[in-house]
């Protein structure tokens, strides 16, 4: 069962999103609903800016121009990289053919070439002949050579692009598994975690710990303050409980304010700890607004884990955890509880 305040979390988002969509959208359809939920999440910076700018000007958000922001930043960036970099390799194929053609057909010319000077030497009447015959397969020799380095040189010029290629993938993956406003792994990225770790556990039986964290009272933090610091809330959140993993740990941007940590190999007393550290170290922490430098404390993190039993699917840990979660929101805030 999903915790109430999941729920709660989903429904404040689309509350919010149906009253923008309503005064800023030209119409009600799929891809505006969801750059609109995108947009008050606060998890596309980028995105944001665009309509910021278009709410500004005082436009309506054109059919074209949301599928637009659809298409440029909520679609699998991934889908895009890998058509460009097969038309790339098309490119460098095809290439790479032409230059071998090439080579070919001059191998072959060489080849005659040397058929007719070894014919033509048995009928040689003078030495100005032959001389003429050998300068005949020289020219002959000198442009295959000439096609061989084109060749080369064609090869060396098609690996590196085909690098550039491979890294322009990796980049793109990268950034599809990658949380823009906190530089943690998206929800995306820690579910291709938790594939991986599970298929390390499969292998050999190791102890998993999945944390859930939530910022205490974060609705109150953007009334007071503003969605711009709430940004710099969420990103200083991240960096406090990026210094307490390491190793393969996994730490995530689940939702909004809410995270998630893997810990391979990590027990109860261990996952505890972590827990602790991530608590404390947001507790300490003291964040400072961009216009002012005012530092802002009483920023806290409510904490729930569990350890993931053998055999169950892991999507039951996560639900566990965020029980957990609620467990400690409902306690207090500011606390860790485990399940």
């Amino acid at each position: 069962m999903v915790p109430p305040e999941t729920t709660e979390r989903s429904a404040e988002l689309l509350r919010m999103a149906l009253p923008l969509m309503s005064k800023h959208a030209d119409g009600f359809r799929p891809t505006s609903y969801a750059i609109w939920y995108e947009y008050v999440n606060g998890g596309n910076p980028q995105l944001n800016s665009e309509i910021d700018a278009s709410i500004k000007s005082g436009s309506k958000l054109s059919e074209s121009v949301t599928f637009d922001l659809y298409q440029r930043h909520i679609v699998d960036r991934t889908e895009q990289a890998v058509g460009q970099a097969r038309s790339g390799l098309l490119q460098v194929l095809e290439t790479v053919n032409r230059s071998v053609d090439e080579a070919a057909g001059n191998t072959q010319e060489f080849n005659l070439g040397l058929q007719e000077l070894g014919s033509d030497l048995a009928s040689v009447q003078s030495v100005d002949e032959a001389r003429s015959r050998l300068v005949a397969v020289a020219a002959h020799a000198e442009k295959m050579t000439h096609s061989l380095d084109n060749l080369q040189e064609q090869f060396a010029e098609s690996q590196a692009e085909i690098q550039r290629l491979a890294d322009e993938l990796t980049r793109a993956r990268q950034e599809v598994l990658t949380d823009p406003l906190t530089g943690l792994a998206n929800r995306r990225g820690f579910e291709g975690a938790l594939a991986h770790v599970m298929e390390e556990v499969s292998q050999q039986p190791l102890e998993v710990a999945v944390l859930m964290i939530d910022i205490d009272h974060f609705k109150r933090v953007n009334d007071s303050y503003g969605h711009i610091f709430g940004d710099q809330v969420i990103r200083g959140v991240a960096q406090a409980i990026k210094s307490c993993v390491k190793g393969k740990d996994v730490a995530a941007r689940y939702g909004g304010e809410e995270f998630a940590v893997i810990l391979p190999n990590t027990g109860q007393r261990g996952a505890q700890a972590v827990a602790e550290q991530i608590r404390q170290a947001v507790e300490r922490s003291r964040i400072r607004k961009a216009n002012s430098q005012e530092a802002v404390g009483n920023i806290t993190v409510s904490v729930g884990f569990t350890l993931w039993q053998a055999s169950e699917p892991i999507a039951a840990s996560i639900e566990r955890a965020d029980a957990a979660l609620y467990v400690s929101k409902q306690e207090g805030r500011n606390r860790v509880t485990a399940r």
